[in-house]
């Protein structure tokens, strides 16, 4: 089932949602983006969290709220798009599952096949 919502996410909307999934970055800034303007809006402070009780009652007021839930959305909106990219879409390189350190390592590869050609000329 992931798998299938995952290929519409990557084929239909561009987002490499696995990638996002795995990554303990994406879910703090998913977390926060929703905590975040709910207690704003509310003026409540961490200190006044102090129970799982006070959270869902938190929650369960945010929904109530159309204002609240329209800030909430945004702010997951902006959490999952790539700013790096026009759009909505996800670039080419985290669509493929490509990482900073499997270009890196291409990088490595390109400078060692320019030596290489320098040292034959």
């Amino acid at each position: 089932m992931f798998k299938k919502i995952d290929i519409f996410f990557k084929e239909r909307i561009g987002i490499n949602l696995d990638a996002r999934l795995k990554n303990p970055q994406y879910w703090f800034m998913l977390i926060m983006a929703v905590i975040v303007p709910i207690a704003a809006y509310m003026g409540i402070n961490t200190t006044d969290i102090t129970s799982w009780s006070t959270l869902g009652n938190m929650l369960v007021e945010a929904i109530k709220n159309p204002y609240l839930l329209v800030m909430v959305v945004v702010n997951v909106y902006n959490a999952t798009i790539d700013g790096t990219t026009k759009g909505f879409k996800d670039s080419q390189m985290m669509l493929n599952g490509e990482t900073s350190t499997d270009l890196q390592h291409e990088l490595e590869e390109l400078r060692e096949i320019i030596e290489e050609f320098k040292r034959e000329e």
